[in-house]
């Protein structure tokens, strides 16, 4: 792990094209205090104007170009300002995206190098382990947080494939009930090197919601000569996974009183049965113990026309 730096919330943030001579699209003002050079000297030029005789070029411009396939890699590389002196530096180069979440460059993060033990402030070597019981993916460091890999836990926990996950955002667990500003404060909080957990409310692949505890933390992942910057997001249930049917089964803040009973009438044909009698046990229900009462008789008179005597009337 020796010679590794990570790009913290602070900073000089340079935004380059991925194709060479990768041009500068914007720059931060504090690149005049870091290099010397304002962001109106270097708009518009190639990154190469802070290469020197040390810069190893090919690493910088492989790391540009891995941000092409949603990668974000951390490396140390010497650049060089306006006094023509060299600064070994702390670059992450992670992917671009506008907001419609199109690819457009990739954006440099500069730091004065300072290497961390990977033992301190929460940084740990990582990869995924498949046979880990509780769902967990690694993302980029930077927005919009690329799923690099993912355990077959959390396939198996959100129903999305492998396929569906990497090289994507982390949006298509999110639901209408996710505290999206919650979730964005952990991402952040790891970050910046401070493990952080939450409990979330997310969504399944088949848009079942389901209350997960998150846990994230900063890590770093072998990947080839250097290590790529990487949040390991973690997944504990606290109840059910998502994929299964009472994921939705959630309780009323305040019960719903039950209906009101229809009130009991004893008919002629006696009380109604007691509970555990025969219609109790699927015998044949006691006649009106649970209606109405019965309509009044009809009165004792015909139902055909006549007089007020009751005596009928002359057929026609």
């Amino acid at each position: 792990m020796d010679g590794l730096g990570f790009c913290e919330s602070t900073g000089v943030k340079i935004l380059v094209s991925l194709d060479a001579p990768h041009i500068v699209l914007t720059c931060d003002p504090d690149l005049a205090g870091l290099l010397g050079y304002t962001s109106d000297e270097i708009v518009g030029r190639s990154i190469k104007i802070l290469h020197g005789p040390r810069t190893d070029t090919t690493k910088i411009s492989s790391s540009i170009k891995k941000s092409s396939f949603n990668q974000t890699t951390v490396i140390q590389s010497i650049l060089y300002g306006r006094s023509g002196l060299g600064k070994t530096l702390s670059v992450t180069c992670s992917p671009h995206y506008d907001s419609w979440g199109v690819l457009r460059g990739c954006t440099m993060y500069l730091l004065i190098f300072e290497p961390l033990d990977t033992a301190h402030e929460g940084v740990e070597s990582s990869t995924i382990d498949q046979n880990n019981d509780f769902p967990k993916v690694l993302i980029s460091v930077q927005h919009p947080h690329i799923v690099f890999m993912a355990n077959q836990a959390f396939t198996d926990f959100f129903g999305f494939s492998e396929s569906q996950v990497v090289g994507r955002s982390l949006r298509s667990i999110h639901s209408p009930s996710t505290d999206v500003g919650r979730w964005n404060a952990l991402i952040q909080s790891a970050c910046a090197g401070l493990p952080s957990g939450a409990g979330l409310v997310l969504s399944s692949s088949a848009c079942l919601e389901s209350p997960v505890e998150v846990m994230a933390s900063l890590a770093a992942v072998p990947h080839n000569a250097c290590y790529a910057a990487a949040v390991e997001v973690s997944f504990r249930p606290i109840q059910p996974g998502c994929a299964s049917p009472g994921a939705m089964e959630w309780q009323c803040d305040s019960p719903i009183p039950p209906p009101c009973p229809l009130p009991l009438v004893e008919s002629s044909l006696g009380p109604a049965p007691a509970s555990g009698s025969a219609a109790a046990d699927g015998g044949p229900p006691h006649l009106l113990s649970h209606h109405l009462p019965p309509p009044s008789p009809l009165p004792d008179r015909p139902l055909y026309p006549h007089n007020l005597d009751g005596s009928a009337l002359p057929h026609p």
